[in-house]
């Protein structure tokens, strides 16, 4: 998944690692929007199913023993769970916008109003 410029400042901005954004891109619910680009954003019903599951993520990534040149790696991926998990629980919820065509994120951030959505 690549960043445009902007998304890589608002990123920085807002705290959102690429790594939360990956797990986000996984769990998240995708909108179309016009002009060829997405929403990924987590429906408030389901971030409390989302919070529990990626607890367990954390139990078994502190249960696992890497080797030496993989333990930064594991250390990496738990604080971006961790802070998803922080992030879900929070009111305004994370969401990135994305290009179709080039599977770029534009921008990404916090929710402040509801997503309408044609489901």
């Amino acid at each position: 998944m690549l960043l445009t410029h902007h998304a890589e400042l608002r990123s920085a901005q807002r705290s959102i690692s690429k790594d939360e954004m990956l797990i986000l891109f996984g769990i998240g619910m995708q909108t179309e929007q016009r002009g060829g680009t997405s929403i990924i954003t987590i429906v408030r019903e389901e971030s409390e199913k989302w919070i529990n599951e990626l607890k367990i993520v954390v139990t078994v990534f502190k249960r696992m023993n890497p080797d030496k040149g993989y333990k930064a790696i594991y250390r990496r991926k738990v604080k971006a769970v961790k802070r998803l998990i922080n992030h879900l629980q929070s009111n305004n919820l994370p969401y990135f916008v994305i290009n179709q065509e080039k599977n770029t994120v534009i921008t990404c951030g916090y929710q402040s109003t509801r997503v309408k959505r044609n489901s």
